[in-house]
């Protein structure tokens, strides 16, 4: 302890090993004082996704067959004159696209597909594509004055040419 004579005033002096500590006490105290609430960002926009295809049998599209989309919503809607189908403004995730009221006539490989939708793929496509079936018969009878001939030659000529 120091005295001051003149003024007979006591004085503590602060011993140099307590000096570090209270320096550190009186910084984190300022830290702690200041505005540390940064603000939030912004959350990301929700995906708008599409997905859209087409119902075509050998290049033709299908006008009228049923498209259905399930996932975290679910929708339908019929393709238009051209085979064409497309469903906007859909949420981020896996999304089942299904056909139905295919042509009786045609074979498909598939009624069903999957499409995703994500922020870096915002859009995806499905199609559904057949082939005519080709299963027909011709048969021909020859008669001559009612009677069945036997020996006859056929000749038959089409799209894909003539045919004997």
């Amino acid at each position: 302890m120091t005295v001051d004579s003149s003024r007979r005033t006591a004085r503590r002096a602060v011993p140099r090993r307590r000096l570090p500590g209270l320096l550190g006490a009186a910084f984190l105290l300022a830290v702690a004082s200041c505005d540390t609430d940064s603000p939030t960002p912004p959350p990301d926009p929700e995906v708008a996704g599409s997905v859209a295809g087409s119902v075509q049998v050998e290049g033709t599209g299908i006008a009228g067959v049923q498209v259905s989309i399930s996932g975290p919503t679910t929708r339908s809607q019929a393709t238009d004159a051209g085979g064409r189908f497309r469903f906007d403004g859909l949420a981020e995730g896996t999304w089942v696209v299904s056909v139905t009221g295919l042509p009786d006539a045609a074979d498909f490989s598939t009624s069903a597909g999957s499409a995703s939708i994500t922020r870096s793929a915002p859009t995806a496509t499905v199609e559904f594509v057949g082939t005519w079936k080709r299963d027909a018969a011709i048969v021909v009878t020859v008669r001559v004055a009612g009677q069945g001939f036997e020996a006859a030659t056929v000749n038959l000529d089409g799209p894909g040419g003539p045919s004997t």
